[in-house]
């Protein structure tokens, strides 16, 4: 693996971030969404944790993105 590339973690973390600014989400409003707690959400942000799929799978539908698109990180509209 490339050392200057971001890890997955921060790929995650990042296009969560990402996403939930680009639709003028709150975090509170985000976590309610997604039916997880707003600490949970806060620390797969921070990259403190690392979502398993069915929690990502739940941030994906309250953001409207395919659990796929999420994580196709080779477009270019994604790319960190």
């Amino acid at each position: 693996m490339n050392n200057n590339q971001p890890s997955i973690v921060q790929r995650i973390s990042s296009r969560i971030d990402m996403l939930q600014t680009q639709q003028n989400l709150t975090f509170r409003s985000l976590a309610k969404r997604s039916g997880i707690s707003l600490s949970t959400l806060y620390d797969i942000i921070q990259g403190n944790k690392i979502p398993n799929i069915l929690t990502l799978e739940s941030i994906c539908n309250a953001l409207n993105i395919s659990l796929s698109d999420f994580l196709d990180f080779n477009e270019e509209v994604f790319k960190l």
